[in-house]
């Protein structure tokens, strides 16, 4: 998409679509699901950052990562931070990217895929040690206490492990032409899969009279079942969104739960990452079977067209 542009106009490009990007995400998920110490129940932002590095050229990380700052020092600013806070926090969630690329480039000799189980736990092993260290910068300039790790340490996490798979999948499918290569049949039911786990999301945690939390689970694990790897992270952004935006604004059973906003907050994650760490590695399973089932189909072909050819039988 940008191999024709001047090194300066691709350079703007990754800038502009980072720092728009980062800095929408930013703002929304500070004005949506708040836990303590004003820190989102996830960081979008986090995940989509992530997902550009895995795809931009070497030359283009340098402009995005100024474009991340500007961007999340801009959104804490609007959003009521101390200056010297908007610092840190800048700086954490900047070296966090950067060492989630660097596990995951060292990691992984090609290119990262959410098809093979090692691809995926390497991706989750990158994600946790990122988050542990950015949490660890951020309460280390900050001075906050060990609520704030533990929750800045969940939240980036998540926004790693739920974001970054659906837009790098996305992208390499939207890039391959796989989507106007699909039959019209399988877009039709990936629409309405995914239409019916944002349905029965939003039927859930718009409600707290019942304990439905275990309906939009349902939900994605169909997903993934039909439509695999991607299916299943689609899933995950949908569910994300919505129980978000509904337990922060009071409604659904986790908003009902007795105590502080945080502990709520705290369940909400630990949902998410139930439900992620369920689905996630189970598309990609059975990404592996169809694809040994595919070849174990060819192997006995070909024995059956060799036999054939050679005039000889076999018994069991």
């Amino acid at each position: 998409m940008t191999r024709s542009l001047s090194p300066r106009v691709e350079a703007v490009f990754w800038l502009l679509l980072t720092a728009v990007g980062y800095f929408l995400l930013a703002s929304l998920s500070l004005h949506a699901t708040k836990g303590a110490d004003n820190i989102a129940a996830v960081w979008p932002p986090s995940g989509y950052f992530l997902a550009l590095l895995l795809l931009m050229p070497v030359r283009g990380r340098i402009p995005a990562f100024a474009g991340m700052a500007l961007a999340s020092m801009a959104a804490n600013l609007l959003g009521g931070t101390p200056p010297w806070i908007c610092i840190a926090f800048t700086l954490s969630n900047a070296c966090e990217a950067a060492l989630a690329l660097w596990l995951l480039r060292r990691r992984e000799t090609g290119e990262l895929s959410f098809m093979v189980p090692r691809s995926v736990a390497n991706f989750c092993f990158a994600a946790f040690i990122s988050s542990v260290a950015s949490a660890s910068l951020a309460w280390a300039l900050t001075g906050n206490g060990a609520d704030f790790f533990l929750s800045w340490l969940t939240t980036v996490l998540l926004g790693m492990l739920i974001v970054t798979p659906p837009i790098v999948m996305l992208a390499r499918m939207v890039g391959t032409r796989m989507f106007g290569n699909a039959p019209g049949g399988m877009k039709l039911e990936a629409t309405a899969i995914l239409t019916i786990a944002g349905l029965v999301t939003i039927l859930a945690f718009s409600q707290s009279q019942f304990p439905a939390s275990f309906l939009p689970c349902m939900a994605v694990v169909a997903a993934a079942y039909r439509l695999g790897p991607f299916g299943a992270a689609a899933g995950m952004l949908i569910v994300t969104v919505i129980a978000s935006l509904l337990t922060g604004q009071g409604y659904g059973p986790i908003a009902a739960i007795e105590g502080e906003q945080k502990v709520r907050v705290f369940f909400l994650q630990f949902y998410l990452l139930s439900l992620l760490f369920t689905t996630l590695p189970l598309a990609a399973m059975l990404i592996v079977r169809q694809r040994l089932a595919k070849r174990l189909e060819q192997s006995n072909r070909w024995l059956l067209q060799a036999e054939a050819a050679a005039l000889v039988g076999h018994w069991r």
